[in-house]
């Protein structure tokens, strides 16, 4: 049993132990906060933020252009616009 090597956390970027210490923290905070979330998602949400520069991330949100759903309606930057199969969007006013 002695020759059977133990798993290794993986660390695709090259986080240093403290790094890999103050990212566990934050993920297992933010899951507590938002429990309806996927931790998956959790940690690509702090992979994304702590390896990229916040203004290169607010321009890639603000640069998007709209997009025309499927099921009807026009989303831009995760915003429903318009959608004329809610009520909210009807045109009654």
């Amino acid at each position: 049993m002695d020759n059977i090597p133990r798993h290794k956390q993986e660390n695709p970027f090259d986080y240093s132990d403290l790094e890999l210490a103050k990212r566990k923290k934050a993920i297992l905070d933010a899951s507590r906060d938002y429990p309806h979330l996927p931790p998956s998602w959790v940690e690509m949400a702090y992979d994304i933020v702590e390896n990229n520069e916040f203004e290169e991330l607010k321009e890639k949100v603000n640069s998007s252009e709209p997009k025309i759903r499927e099921n009807g309606g026009l989303l831009e930057n995760s915003i429903t616009i318009d959608n004329p199969l809610e009520p909210e969007f009807s045109e009654s006013e």
